[in-house]
């Protein structure tokens, strides 16, 4: 199991009073003086022990604040979703066809490719909002998500990330054209 998936899986076992710690953090950075520090160390400190290819520290803390508020709504993909969709692409499918609001629309998915893994946390937030306000209970890439934002502005990988980034505005404008349904 990927290193990714664990933890994930573990995100996926916790209960509510956890959840709530989790999602009382929401935008604020991680901190060993928060409450909840403890509660994410324990889940990722022992995977980043056993492997390098844990997912980095800052974008796994922004997925289990947000796993914490969005992971009933949009779950975790089980082994059956061979290609369970990602935020990009979920995002293209909800596109507004009013001319008026399609604007505001992309220029709001625009400013969340422009952030950094710091500053991504909000724009997720409107993001998975609008999704599971259409798609509320269908699958979402977890996976792929944590995997983006691990390499998002890993220093070092500038041209990884701006592919990332890439990618996700093609994801997002193929959607565009083809929607899915909820």
């Amino acid at each position: 199991m990927s290193q990714t998936r664990d933890y994930l899986k573990r995100l996926a076992r916790l209960d509510t009073g956890e959840l709530t710690v989790l999602r009382s953090l929401a935008g604020r950075p991680l901190s060993d003086r928060l409450h909840g520090f403890d509660l994410f160390t324990g889940m990722w400190w022992p995977l980043r022990q056993r492997s390098p290819r844990t997912p980095r520290r800052e974008p796994s803390w922004v997925v289990a604040k947000l796993w914490a508020t969005y992971g009933r709504q949009l779950p975790f993909a089980d082994a059956s979703d061979v290609h369970p969709p990602g935020v990009a692409a979920l995002l293209g499918s909800i596109q507004p066809r009013d001319e008026n609001e399609r604007g505001p629309f992309r220029h709001r998915v625009q400013g969340m490719l422009a952030c950094n893994v710091r500053g991504v946390e909000r724009p997720l937030r409107w993001a998975l909002d609008s999704i599971a306000a259409v798609h509320h209970g269908r699958p979402l890439d977890w996976v792929g998500l944590l995997t983006d934002l691990s390499k998002w502005d890993e220093p070092g990988t500038e041209f990884a990330a701006s592919d990332i980034r890439i990618r996700w505005a093609r994801e997002y404008l193929a959607a565009t054209r083809h929607p899915a349904t909820g």
